[in-house]
C-alpha cells in the first residue's frame, strides 16, 4: 500500500474514532455490527452503489453512513478525487482497523459476556 493510502486511513479512522459513537456499542455483536453496516453503507453511498432498506436496521445504518459520508466528503477533499476501488479499499482497512481496536484487542471483559 502506498504511502497516500496508509494516511488517508489514519485520517479517516482517527476522525471516526473520535467523533462517532455508534462504534461503542455495549456489546461485541452490537460493535461488529455498527462498523460493517454503517462503514459499508459510507462505502456505497461515496460510490453511488445501491443500498439496501429490506429492515429498520439497515435503515439506521444508512442514516448514520449518510451523515458521515457527507462530512467526509467535506473535511477531507482528497475523497472526493479518489477512483471507487480506492475509496473501497480504503474504507476497508478502515473497518478493519476499527474492529481489531474496538473489539479483538479491547480489554473490556463486559464486552465479550454472553449472557447479555
Amino acid at each position: 500500500m502506498n504511502e497516500n493510502k496508509s494516511k488517508y486511513i489514519d485520517e479517516l479512522y482517527s476522525y471516526i474514532q473520535a467523533r462517532y459513537l455508534w462504534q461503542f456499542f455495549p456489546r461485541e455483536w452490537d460493535r461488529e455490527a455498527n462498523i460493517n453496516g454503517i462503514i459499508s453503507d459510507i462505502i456505497n453511498i461515496l460510490t453511488d452503489n445501491p443500498i439496501n432498506f429490506n429492515d429498520p436496521i439497515e435503515k439506521y445504518f444508512y442514516a448514520e453512513a449518510k451523515v458521515v459520508a457527507e462530512e467526509l466528503k467535506e473535511k477531507f477533499k482528497w475523497i472526493n478525487e479518489l477512483e471507487k476501488q480506492e475509496i473501497i479499499d480504503i474504507l476497508n482497512k478502515v473497518k478493519e482497523k476499527l474492529i481489531e481496536v474496538l473489539i479483538e484487542e479491547s480489554q473490556n471483559p463486559e464486552l465479550k459476556k454472553k449472557s447479555y
